[in-house]
């Protein structure tokens, strides 16, 4: 089926209702590992994770469902149910391979909720996830909302950074800041 054949009706309905059932493992919240190439070991040592979104059979991508997830708050919920599954996968793809990093990305909202960083090292800790392999990237978006407070970023950076969980700057340069501002 055509991904373009889901409306954002169907989309928002299904967005509400894995709020609403709070499964920490829901099935709709599809997790896929791009690699990442290291030019320098020629390997892959680092994965970052995609989610998509399952609407009855089809697969809808995040240019579909992100801006209504961010538009009603909902973004939290589905990035804990990411998080959730990484962390119970982790162990298990350890014994198999031999990996330095896996990464998630957090929108602007996502990093400066209060809540998150707190509930992000709890769940962490309850899958006996290794927080040294777990890193967190944000969006240079995250830097550029003349709206959020930047000692609030910086402060969230720093409670994750002693929690041992690493921070990626995402997509920078493609408009949204300067070397200026993220220094």
């Amino acid at each position: 089926i055509d991904q373009t054949q889901v409306s954002a009706t169907e989309i928002a309905r299904v967005i509400e209702d894995i709020v609403q059932k709070k499964d920490p493992f829901d099935e709709r919240v599809i997790c896929y590992a791009q690699p990442i190439y290291d030019t320098h070991t020629h390997s892959f040592r680092q994965a970052e994770v995609l989610m998509r979104l399952l609407v009855g059979d089809v697969v809808v991508k995040p240019a579909q469902f992100i801006p209504l997830a961010e538009e009603n708050k909902s973004i939290f919920d589905l990035t804990y149910i990411l998080i959730n599954k990484v962390c119970r996968s982790m162990s298990g793809l350890l014994s198999k391979y031999d990996f330095d990093r896996i990464t998630i990305n957090f929108s602007p909202d996502m990093f400066c909720n209060g809540e998150m960083a707190k509930n992000t090292q709890k769940i962490i800790a309850a899958n006996g996830a290794y927080v040294k392999k777990f890193c967190i990237e944000l969006t240079e978006q995250t830097f550029a909302d003349e709206k959020r407070e930047q000692s609030e970023v910086k402060d969230r950076m720093n409670h994750m950074k002693q929690a041992g969980i690493k921070l990626y700057l995402d997509d920078f340069g493609i408009g949204y800041s300067s070397i200026a501002r993220i220094t």
